[in-house]
């Protein structure tokens, strides 16, 4: 339940799923026409909180994740 709840923390603050990233969405985030978030784009995915791996792998955002995060938060959620 745990690492449920980091993901859905995650989708919260406008992240979407590891699996769903395609190359052309690397240059996109949520600030941009297209709508989809930068998702791991060019950083490893394997032990991400977004992806749908054993919860026993699941350990971290990456730097990209959490700036995406912190923006989010404070233009689109006033925190």
């Amino acid at each position: 339940m745990g690492i449920t709840a980091v993901n859905e923390v995650g989708h919260w603050f406008n992240l979407f799923h590891t699996h769903f990233t395609h190359p052309e969405e690397c240059q996109h985030n949520w600030r941009k026409v297209t709508g989809l978030s930068n998702k791991c784009c060019g950083e490893r995915c394997d032990y991400n909180y977004m992806s749908l791996g054993a919860d026993e792998c699941l350990r971290e955002f990456t730097p990209t994740q959490i700036a995406e995060m912190r923006t989010f938060a404070i233009e689109k959620r006033g925190l």
